[in-house]
């Protein structure tokens, strides 16, 4: 998850200057799914059903588990160590930052992707397959279709 919690204004600016109607094409493991949209209301909705129907299916959303963290060297005796000890000594403590911080984000992630399935929210599930556009089987974009 980006650093950021988006709101509807924050789309609304994002596609002011695009205009509708587009073609949202859904890109994952096997195939494509294509929606219509013609405003920012059915971009927030299409949004929602994408995020609905992966947490249906089970396996795309995962709560996450904090890993097993590395048994750190207290203070007052880190700074007592051999250079070698020393080194050691901190990596464990970086790895375990690390996996803290990493924690975090899934755990924010994972909350923004609650809120968009119990509460319907089409805002919060904008941002959640925003924020995982870039995954392998997640990708997404806005195309320009000609209507006569």
């Amino acid at each position: 998850m980006k650093n950021r919690v988006l709101t509807r204004q924050h789309i609304e600016n994002r596609y002011a200057h695009k205009a509708f109607p587009k073609l949202l094409v859904v890109t994952e493991k096997h195939g494509e799914e294509y929606y219509l949209i013609n405003d920012i209301d059915g971009l927030l909705r299409a949004a929602l059903a994408i995020v609905l129907r992966r947490s249906e299916e089970g396996y795309w959303y995962h709560k996450p588990e904090k890993s097993k963290l590395k048994e750190e060297v207290a203070e007052d005796v880190l700074v007592k160590l051999p250079s070698d000890l020393y080194a050691k000594a901190m990596e464990a403590k970086q790895y375990n930052i690390k996996i803290e911080k990493d924690f975090q984000r899934d755990m924010v992630a994972w909350e923004m992707i609650q809120k968009a399935v119990n509460e319907k929210d089409g805002v919060s599930a904008f941002q959640v397959i925003d924020d995982r556009k870039d995954y392998e089987y997640e990708r997404w974009a806005l195309e320009n279709i000609k209507v006569p």
